[in-house]
């Protein structure tokens, strides 16, 4: 555990001492209790001696992905790691290893942030004035397609997405 280095999360984070790479680890296994999208985050102090490619691998219900993160820079702040589907349960979870790195490697925090995701194609909560093109040419949507107006018709055209929300409470 460390205090040294200020913009950590909570009583202290924990650093692995530039030393035994490849066999320190902390999972992050937080009770789901709702399935659904949640955006991840975490959470390191940052300093120049600090490993620039540490490997991070979130289990999701859709497999294993990796990242790695600059633990140089960004400290003392949330950094997404991206948006995953998860199961309710304990299955998914956030491993933070020293695999591979060199450099100290810091731990501090993670966060799961729930989101409420409608599609353009969501049989409720969408409503479409006017008349839009379905495409999937670009990559980057979600779901099966997105709308787009061929720019064309401006100020006659609008999607108005009105999620149903799970709970009361705030919403980013």
């Amino acid at each position: 555990p460390g205090t040294t280095t200020p913009g950590f999360y909570g009583t202290d984070y924990l650093g692995d001492g530039d030393s035994a790479k490849g066999s320190k680890s902390v999972r992050f296994s937080p009770l789901i209790s709702q399935a659904g999208y949640y955006e991840v985050f975490t959470r390191w102090t940052s300093g120049d001696n600090r490993a620039n490619e540490v490997p991070i691998e979130i289990v999701h219900s859709g497999g294993t992905t990796s990242v790695s993160v600059d633990q140089r820079n960004n400290g003392g702040r949330w950094i997404s790691l991206g948006l995953y589907n998860f199961n309710a349960g304990s299955a998914g979870n956030v491993l933070i290893s020293n695999a591979g790195t060199q450099g100290h490697v810091v731990v501090d925090a993670v966060r799961f942030v729930r989101q409420v995701i409608l599609d353009n194609s969501a049989a409720t909560g969408v409503d479409v004035t006017g008349t839009w093109t379905a495409a999937s040419s670009v990559a980057g949507y979600m779901g099966s397609n997105y709308l787009h107006d061929e720019n064309d018709f401006k100020g006659s055209r609008s999607v108005r997405f009105s999620p149903s929300v799970p709970e009361a409470g705030r919403y980013d």
